[in-house]
C-alpha cells in the first residue's frame, strides 16, 4: 500500500505543470478567498510537500554517506546547530512552530 501511494505521488510530481502552478499563485494573490485554480485538495498538496521534503533529506543524507565525510550529514548539522544554548533554544522554538503550524491544525 505504501509503495502504491509513493508511485502515485511520484506520478503526480512528474505531471506537475509549472505554468499552472504560477497561474494558481497569481489567482490566489489576486483574490485570496477564491477557490478556483487550486491544484488539489489541501491534504494531497501537504502529502506531496512532505514527500518531496523527505526525498530531499534522504538524498542529502545519502550524499553525505557516499561522500564519506566530505559533506556533513543531517545529524551532524543538527549537532553543530545545537552546540550552544542559543542554538538549542532556536531549535526548540523552530520545532514548536513547525509542530503547531503543520500538525495541530
Amino acid at each position: 500500500m505504501v509503495a502504491h501511494w509513493l508511485v502515485a505521488v511520484l506520478v503526480r510530481l512528474s505531471k506537475l505543470d509549472v505554468n499552472a502552478t504560477a497561474r494558481v499563485f497569481a489567482a490566489a494573490a489576486a483574490d485570496p478567498h477564491s477557490r478556483s485554480g487550486q491544484l488539489g485538495s489541501g491534504r494531497e498538496d501537504i502529502l506531496v510537500a512532505w514527500t518531496v521534503l523527505g526525498l530531499v533529506l534522504a538524498v542529502l543524507e545519502l550524499t553525505a554517506v557516499v561522500a564519506r565525510g566530505r559533506f556533513p550529514g543531517i545529524v551532524d548539522l543538527v549537532r553543530r546547530a545545537t552546540r550552544s544554548g542559543m542554538g538549542r533554544w532556536l531549535f526548540v522554538l523552530a520545532w514548536c512552530w513547525v509542530g503547531w503550524h503543520f500538525f495541530v491544525r
